[in-house]
């Protein structure tokens, strides 16, 4: 009799739960997806944001998401929380949907600051190798000059001798380098 009472009462509680109904202004999950996938962006400049409060970028709110797809606060709450209970892993399905384009934003981002920097790089090595031709030209007309003049061969010695004290062997080779480029 116990049993029997207990296996009614417990088919009573589960005859009492409240069937999932669709919010009145439903949100399609392409558009709750992007959405969401927009408020995970406003999350991550929201962090970086803390440690750059030098920034000039303009504040985004989550009401400036909401505008953007014309949605108010109450119904974006019921439409996350009707997904979230749905409980065919849709919810789960949306999240995993914005990690892949947050994955596809990274590395898009990751490729376009390392063409940056190589170019920053490649503009250095060009001013490097600039100043390297000045040099070695400035050496090459002492000499001249030397030679020009007509200094005996022990002054002509000395003057090389300085010249050559001025350029370090590590500058000379990267001359001879880029000009062999």
């Amino acid at each position: 009799m116990k049993k029997l009472t207990l296996l009614c009462c417990l088919l009573g509680l589960m005859s009492c739960k409240k069937e999932l109904e669709k919010p009145t202004n439903f949100i399609s999950k392409d558009k709750m997806t992007d959405m969401l996938y927009d408020f995970a962006v406003l999350g991550g400049i929201e962090n970086i944001s803390a440690f750059y409060s030098d920034t000039t970028v303009s504040v985004i709110r989550a009401n400036t998401i909401l505008k953007k797809y014309k949605v108010d606060s109450l119904t974006f709450v019921e439409n996350n929380r009707y997904y979230i209970e749905l409980g065919d892993e849709s919810y789960f399905k949306m999240q995993e949907e914005i990690m892949k384009r947050l994955e596809a934003k990274k590395e898009a981002l990751n490729k376009i600051i390392k063409e940056e920097q190589e170019k920053e790089q490649r503009l250095e090595d060009e001013k490097k190798a600039k100043e390297i031709k000045d040099k070695t030209k400035d050496v090459k007309t002492e000499e001249k000059d030397l030679k020009t003049k007509g200094k005996d061969s022990a002054g002509a010695k000395k003057m090389m001798s300085k010249m050559v004290s001025k350029m370090n062997s590590d500058t000379i080779r990267k001359a001879v380098l880029k000009s062999q480029k």
